[in-house]
Order: C-alpha cells, then sequence, then structure tokens
C-alpha cells in the first residue's frame, strides 16, 4: 500500500504507480549518465561548463527527491 500524497487516483493502481517511479528514475539517471559523457572543458568552454554543471547538479536533486518519494510512497520510511 502507497502512502497517500495528496490526491485519489481511480484508473491508477498500486503497481502503475510504482512502475511510474522507477521509469521516471530510470529515465533522470540515464540523462545523467549522458550528461557525465560529453562534459565541456571547464578552461576553454567555462560558461558551458557551469550550465552543463547546474544541469548535471538539477538531475542529481530530482533523483535524490524521486528515491525519497519512493521510499515513503512504498515503504512508509522517511530520512
Amino acid at each position: 500500500m502507497t502512502r497517500e500524497i495528496g490526491f485519489i487516483y481511480e484508473y491508477v493502481t498500486e503497481q502503475d504507480k510504482k512502475n511510474a517511479v522507477e521509469r521516471q528514475l530510470a529515465e533522470l539517471e540515464a540523462s545523467h549518465f549522458s550528461m557525465t559523457l560529453i562534459e565541456p572543458s571547464k578552461l576553454k568552454e567555462s560558461q558551458q561548463h557551469i550550465q552543463w554543471r547546474q544541469q548535471k547538479l538539477a538531475i542529481e536533486n530530482t533523483i535524490k527527491k524521486l528515491r525519497e518519494t519512493k521510499r515513503m510512497m512504498f515503504t512508509g520510511e522517511e530520512e
């Protein structure tokens, strides 16, 4: 049983919710991995590197939040 997050779904099952969270996490992790493959040079492309780093950190923060949401929804644990 998932922990309620403020909205009642009539057509989305518990398994649908779990699949959606896991699918989103997989997509975010794949995006993060792709970002690590194209890191711009800190010296030659400093502005691009700053933007790249900000995007990578945003993805990392989203992954952390979604992992916590998954834990709260499906195990009832909070950090």
